[in-house]
């Protein structure tokens, strides 16, 4: 993600999850809230959902492209991922 601020990321895990750690800027719509929450979301933002290793964040992802949104990815390998390339960073 070369310019993180034009991308919406959101955090399809459960609130305790988040809780626990998030994506600075993530907000957080757990996947089976999605569809009530969608007004939430703009069908022209740059999106990038996550959960913690993929298969939920898969889902989601499959989810907002069935309901029109066409720039959507998933963060391969979810907040796990994320963690240890971050820590590699420090």
């Amino acid at each position: 993600m070369a310019d993180r601020n034009s991308y919406k990321v959101i955090d399809v895990r459960s609130p305790g999850d988040y809780g626990k750690g998030h994506i600075e800027g993530a907000v957080n719509i757990p996947h089976e809230e999605m569809k009530g929450r969608l007004g939430e979301i703009s069908l022209n933002d740059k999106i990038v959902v996550h959960c913690n290793k993929g298969t939920t964040g898969n889902a989601a992802q499959n989810l907002l492209i069935n309901l029109g949104f066409k720039n959507v990815y998933n963060l391969s390998g979810g907040y796990s991922q994320y963690k240890m390339e971050l820590k590699s960073i420090k």
